[in-house]
């Protein structure tokens, strides 16, 4: 099959132009391109939607490079039919393991010691036969049959995801199928920091599953950032006397410099400044 590919970046009269033009070539299918090279999800949406009104519904429309569940949700929503992306293999060489309710990273210490497979419920080859504990070790070891397991664990998720939306669409229940979907599935950029929150206020045991979130465990841990918060910013910004004003006024330096990305070397400058500063005063008190 030849695809014609439908160009024209933000712009909705030169998406349309160039549809146009594809379709009085005449072409076995037709292709979106355009819209995954880094912009955000309004301009991706967007994009799609300038094209894909003015493509011929008895021929495939492919949407090119886009492969978040996320996005191929709202897409499909829209009349695309393909998609093609390397994200479920890229990110199972780097330890990403995808699930229905988000992604997680199985290198993550978190589960050096969970014997429960990459996703509960999944029935693929690798969560019928190995533990997360077990993936984990692989990855971490740099062997290469870790990469193998994971990337069938997310090739199979995303099969399964596939099957389920030409499902809800057979039976005429897609539109409360996606919005479902997306109410589980965490944001497109609220993903990166997912895994961190899980990890922060769900304990071991819950390996990433909302429905095992333990309270102890958020709040302990949510007591856990504040007392760092108060001793990096809060403390260090009150005036001390004493033998311990040296301490705090360095510690606040400190501070101030490491979220100013200063380097290390200027940190150790600014501490070897306040040191000999406060000796001297200390020796003109004398």
């Amino acid at each position: 099959m030849v695809f014609g590919i439908v160009q024209g970046s933000i712009y909705a009269d030169l998406r349309e132009r160039c549809a146009r033009g594809l379709i009085e070539m005449g072409f076995d299918g037709y292709a979106i391109g355009g819209v995954s090279v880094g912009e955000p999800r309004e301009l991706i949406l967007r994009g799609i939607d300038d094209s894909v009104g003015h493509l011929p519904t008895d021929r495939p429309r492919y949407l090119m490079g886009v492969g978040s569940m996320q996005h191929m949700v709202e897409a499909v929503s829209r009349g695309v039919d393909m998609f093609d992306c390397v994200i479920p293999t890229r990110l199972a060489r780097h330890g990403t393991a995808f699930t229905r309710t988000g992604k997680y990273p199985v290198k993550a210490s978190l589960y050096s010691q969970d014997v429960r497979p990459v996703e509960e419920g999944c029935d693929c080859y690798t969560c019928r036969t190995f533990s997360r504990a077990y993936v984990r070790h692989l990855m971490n070891v740099n062997e290469i049959l870790g990469v193998r397991l994971l990337t069938i664990h997310n090739l199979h998720r995303y099969r399964e995801f596939e099957l389920e939306m030409r499902a809800a669409i057979e039976e005429g229940r897609f539109g409360r199928y996606k919005d479902e979907f997306l109410k589980q599935y965490p944001r497109i950029g609220s993903i990166r920091w997912r895994s961190f929150w899980t990890i922060l206020a769900m304990g071991p045991a819950s390996g990433g599953n909302q429905q095992q979130q333990s309270p102890l465990y958020m709040f302990g841990w949510l007591g856990i950032m504040l007392l760092i918060f108060y001793f990096l910013l809060i403390r260090p910004s009150r005036p001390v006397s004493g033998s311990g004003a040296n301490y705090w006024r360095i510690s606040k330096a400190t501070t101030g410099s490491f979220f100013a990305a200063a380097s290390s070397a200027s940190l150790r400058t600014s501490r070897q400044d306040l040191y000999h500063q406060d000796r001297r005063q200390c020796e003109d008190r004398g």
